[in-house]
């Protein structure tokens, strides 16, 4: 294929990829906004916690849309929109943890303290619990990076908190290995 020939074949699969999309209800022409599950990833919330940013990523994910399938008898089946409605133990199988949710309802009373999630529930007609999570965007927006590699660079926090200094034993400019006592001493009398 010439590279005329393949710039055109990458075209039309763009559009017809874009003709599916838009066929399954996604915006293809919209302005770059970012979806709030990648304004998660790119945050600084909860770095170096990757569970948390995985459940928190999660809760955006799983938000239900107008035509998501939800209990008549919910007191908030009209605001529905938004909510990640999925039991504890289900999220806790996404998330890889066999504790049966301790690690799941941990960080979802941490996110709540953290003003990350609004958080409701209700009971059924059986007396059963549901809890539903909205994260909320506005604060995912105040923690999102610098753009640019420099500047996420430059904000970044140091490694360590103490001066580094070399272990015993660590190759130096004088310690090097393959060197004799005889060429060493020879390199030191040249000033090397």
């Amino acid at each position: 294929m010439s590279g005329t020939s393949a710039a055109v074949y990458r075209k039309e699969q763009r559009e017809k990829a874009n003709a599916l999309l838009e066929m399954a209800g996604y915006d293809t022409k919209s302005s770059g906004e970012k979806s709030l599950a990648r304004k998660i990833c790119e945050s600084s919330l909860y770095d170096g916690q990757p569970v948390a940013r995985f459940l928190l990523n999660q809760l955006a994910v799983l938000a239900m849309d107008e035509d998501s399938t939800y209990p008549d008898e919910s007191p908030y089946k009209d605001d529905k929109e938004g909510w990640c409605w999925m039991a504890q133990w289900k999220m806790s199988l996404r998330l890889g943890t066999d504790d049966e949710g301790r690690t799941m309802r941990r960080w979802i009373e941490r996110f709540q303290e953290d003003g990350v999630i609004q958080y409701r529930d209700w009971y059924d007609e059986n007396g059963t619990p549901h809890a539903e999570y909205k994260v909320v965007e506005s604060v995912v927006d105040a923690f999102q990076r610098p753009a640019g590699k420099e500047a996420a660079i430059a904000a970044r926090p140091k490694r360590y908190s103490v001066p580094r200094t070399a272990n015993k034993g660590s190759f130096s400019t004088a310690n090097q290995p393959g060197r004799t006592a005889k060429r060493r001493a020879i390199m030191e009398e040249d000033g090397e």
